[in-house]
C-alpha cells in the first residue's frame, strides 16, 4: 500500500496532536489526578467544550479562568450523596466561597457525562460547552495561552462545600487544540498542588494562636491573679514568659505564617467578603494591635510599683482591663478561625470546648480557694 506525501503529513499532524493533547491533570492527594480538557467545538464556533474528570474520593473540584481567586470565572463540579455530579458556574472575588454566577451558560453534554472507566478506575466525568465570552468581561477565553486556577477537596460524596484542600495555578490555550480530549491518549505530567504547604502554614498559625491564647495566656492570668503568694518574686517572671513567649510571640509569629500562606496563594489579605472570615480578620487585627502595647504596659507597671502604696493605681486597672479584653477577643476568635479554615471537622470544636471548660473550672476553683492575691505590703507596725 503506497502513501502520498500529503498522507504522511496528515499522519504526522495527527500523531503530534495525540501526544500534545494531554489536558491539564492535577495532584489532589489521591491515586488518580483531577483532569481538565478543553477545545473549540469546531473552527467556526464561539463555543468551547470542557471535560472534567474527577477521581473517586473527591467532594468537589473546580477550574477557573483567571490568575487568582480575586477575579476568576469558576466552573465547579460537586459530587452528590448518590454520586451524581452538579455543575455550577461561579464568580470568585476573594478568600470566600465563590457565589453562583447570575449567568450560567453552561450546557451539559449528556452522552459524555456520567461514570466512566478511565485507567481501570470508575471516574466521574462532566462534559459541557460554554461560550468563549465571560459575562463579567473579566476572563474571556482567548486565542493565546491564559492562566487558570484550580482547586479540589477530597472527601465523601454529598459532603459540604467546604474550603479546598488542594489548589494551584496553571496555564494553557483552549482554542488551539493543545488541551483537547483524545480518547486513549496518555495523560501529561501531573501538576503539583500548592495546597500542602498552604495547609501546613495555616495549621501552624492555628496551633500558635490557640496555644498562645487558650493555654499560655490563661495560665499567665492565673499566675498573676492567684500565684503571687505561692511563687514569690517568680510570679512576675513566669507571667512574663507565658505572655511574651506564648501569647504575644505566638500572635506575631502566627500572623506571619498566615500572611505568608495567603501571599503564596495570591489571595487578598484581610478579605471581608465572607461574614465569618470578616469577623476573624477584624478581631485578629484588634488582637495584633493591642498585644504589643499591653505587654509594654506590663513592664511599665512593674517599674512603677512601690511596696508602700495604699491603693491600686489606674494604670494597673487599665492593664487588667486591656488584658481581659485581648484574651476574651482571642478566645472568641479561635472558633471563628476553625470555621474559616473549615477542614478540621467537629473534633476541633470539641477540643476547643474542653479547653475552655477547663479554663473556667480552674478559674472558679482558684477564686474560691485562693482569691485574688495582690502584692503584699510590709508590716510597718503602728505609728
Amino acid at each position: 500500500m503506497r502513501f502520498s506525501l500529503s498522507s504522511w503529513l496528515c499522519l504526522a499532524v495527527a500523531s503530534v496532536a495525540s501526544v500534545s493533547a494531554a489536558g491539564l491533570c492535577f495532584d489532589v492527594g489521591l491515586s488518580e489526578p483531577f483532569c481538565v480538557y478543553g477545545s473549540r467545538v469546531n473552527n467556526s464556533s464561539p463555543l468551547v467544550q470542557f471535560r472534567m474528570e474527577l477521581p473517586p474520593g473527591l467532594t468537589w473540584a473546580a477550574i477557573g479562568l483567571g490568575s487568582s481567586m480575586q477575579s476568576a470565572d469558576v466552573m465547579l463540579v460537586k459530587i452528590g450523596a448518590t454520586g451524581a455530579p452538579t455543575l455550577t458556574r461561579r464568580t470568585s472575588s476573594g478568600f470566600s466561597l465563590p457565589p453562583v454566577a447570575t449567568v450560567n451558560n453552561l450546557t451539559i453534554v449528556p452522552a459524555a457525562t456520567g461514570r466512566f472507566t478511565i485507567n481501570n478506575v470508575q471516574t466521574t466525568v462532566v462534559t459541557f460547552t460554554r461560550s468563549t465570552a465571560d459575562p463579567t468581561n473579566r476572563n474571556p477565553i482567548t486565542a493565546q495561552s491564559q492562566p487558570f486556577i484550580w482547586a479540589a477537596l477530597p472527601g465523601n460524596p454529598g459532603g459540604a462545600l467546604k474550603m479546598h484542600q488542594f489548589k494551584g495555578t496553571a496555564s494553557g490555550n483552549l482554542l488551539d487544540g493543545s488541551l483537547a480530549y483524545e480518547a486513549g491518549a496518555a495523560r501529561g505530567s501531573i501538576i503539583s498542588s500548592s495546597g500542602d504547604n498552604y495547609d501546613k502554614l495555616v495549621r501552624a498559625h492555628g496551633l500558635l494562636m490557640t496555644g498562645g491564647w487558650l493555654i499560655a495566656a490563661p495560665l499567665g492570668v492565673f499566675i498573676a491573679r492567684f500565684g503571687k503568694a505561692t511563687f514569690g518574686v517568680w510570679w512576675f517572671r513566669i507571667h512574663v514568659a507565658l505572655m511574651i513567649v506564648g501569647a504575644v510571640g505566638g500572635t506575631y509569629a502566627g500572623f506571619g505564617l498566615v500572611y505568608t500562606a495567603v501571599s503564596q496563594n495570591g489571595d487578598p489579605h484581610f478579605s471581608t467578603d465572607d461574614p465569618t472570615q470578616a469577623a476573624h480578620v477584624v478581631i485578629g487585627l484588634i488582637i495584633i494591635i493591642l498585644a504589643g502595647p499591653q505587654s509594654v504596659l506590663g513592664f511599665i507597671i512593674d517599674k512603677l510599683w512601690v511596696p508602700t502604696r495604699k491603693a491600686i493605681p489606674w494604670w494597673d486597672r487599665l492593664h487588667w482591663a486591656l488584658g481581659r479584653l485581648v484574651v476574651l477577643a482571642a478566645i472568641i476568635n479561635i472558633p471563628l478561625g476553625i470555621a474559616t479554615y473549615d477542614t478540621l471537622g467537629n473534633w476541633a470544636y470539641i477540643a476547643f470546648g474542653v479547653c475552655l471548660g477547663l479554663i473556667f473550672l480552674g478559674g472558679f476553683v482558684l477564686q474560691l480557694t485562693s482569691g485574688q492575691v495582690h502584692h503584699k505590703e510590709p508590716d510597718v507596725g503602728p505609728a
